[in-house]
């Protein structure tokens, strides 16, 4: 007689159902950073606001001039910081702006506690009330000024959604990123165990020197030097940043940028022709929006052109200031 064979399905689970226990309790074994506060500032100009329970860390660069030309906000983009427009805001502060440079809750040194929602719509009305809070530092007819807004890549999202909001002066991207992606990540994120399994690669294999020289190599389009890769690395490294990184899949989403079309303001356009990252379809497409836009193309420029040609950025940018 033929000995019964147990059915293939039942086998199937009992192999399986093991593997898929371990995968989901494995990463909650593992060790995982949380935020700590901030204990020092970073640089001389550092400060911290506290917005709706996150704390913002901040940069004023203040022209030396007796009556400054005006006031700029600069937005870094996706894993940025401060450090990103630091030479540029010297440069203009030189010039006689006053230049002011935020770190997004989750970068630069800003907060790293779970929860913030990073919808451009979000950011831009927290970071109207930063703005309102520097304005209070400002003699009254400075204050009375209203802002430039800058952003790059991610940040240049942030600033649209800033102008969509309430009047500026100006708005101003830097390879901007405006349009929304498929984000299959805020989906998976949504899965608690795929989602540690996510922060536990980013901060024990991602988030590292070589990734992060390598990741800066493609947006420059040349090879970064050290202190280039150590300003980008050291805030990563604080403990948190995986977690809210996480926060920023999950949540992160564009504002429509055909709302650009109602606004009365300038926009002006900086863009590297070599950008691999955002290249210059992002470019046309908002120019099909806004077909009045004031584009400056940098030849020789991949993403961050405001790092690898900042003098040529600040040149172009003052031209087109003074125009306006």
């Amino acid at each position: 007689m033929n000995k019964k064979t147990k059915p293939k399905g039942k086998k199937g689970i009992r192999v399986i159902f093991p593997i898929l226990l371990v995968l989901m309790v494995l990463p909650y074994v593992l060790p995982l950073s949380s935020s700590a506060p901030i204990q020092h500032t970073p640089f001389e100009n550092s400060s911290f606001e506290e917005i709706g329970g996150f704390s913002f860390h901040r940069r004023l660069f203040k022209s030396k001039q007796f009556s400054p030309k005006g006031k700029i906000m600069l937005v870094h983009g996706l894993g940025g910081s401060t450090y990103s427009f630091e030479s540029s805001a010297s440069l203009l502060a030189e010039e006689g702006y006053h230049v002011l440079l935020v770190d997004l809750p989750g970068f630069g040194y800003s907060d790293r506690k779970v929860g913030y929602d990073h919808a451009q719509a979000n950011r831009a009305k927290d970071l109207w009330r930063l703005l309102n809070m520097v304005d209070k530092e400002f003699p009254e007819e400075l204050a009375k000024l209203p802002w430039h807004l800058g952003g790059h890549s991610m940040g240049g999202g942030t600033v649209a959604a800033m102008a969509m909001q309430q009047k500026a002066a100006s708005l101003i991207l830097i390879d901007g990123a405006l349009f929304n992606k498929d984000n299959v990540g805020a989906y998976l994120a949504r899965i608690p165990f795929l989602r540690r399994w996510f922060e536990l690669t980013l901060e024990h294999v991602w988030i590292s020197e070589k990734r992060v020289a390598s990741v800066l190599g493609s947006a420059y389009g040349t090879t970064p030097n050290q202190e280039q890769v150590e300003g980008y690395y050291r805030p990563l490294l604080l403990p948190g940043t995986a977690r809210v990184l996480m926060d920023f899949v999950g949540t992160s989403k564009s504002e429509d940028p055909e709302k650009l079309k109602e606004l009365e303001l300038p926009i002006f356009a900086l863009w590297g022709k070599r950008d691999t990252i955002l290249p210059l379809d992002e470019l046309t497409k908002l120019q099909e929006i806004r077909p009045d836009v004031d584009v400056h193309m940098i030849e020789d420029a991949g993403h961050c052109p405001m790092e690898t040609h900042t003098k040529e950025v600040v040149d172009a940018l003052l031209q087109w200031l003074t125009r306006h």
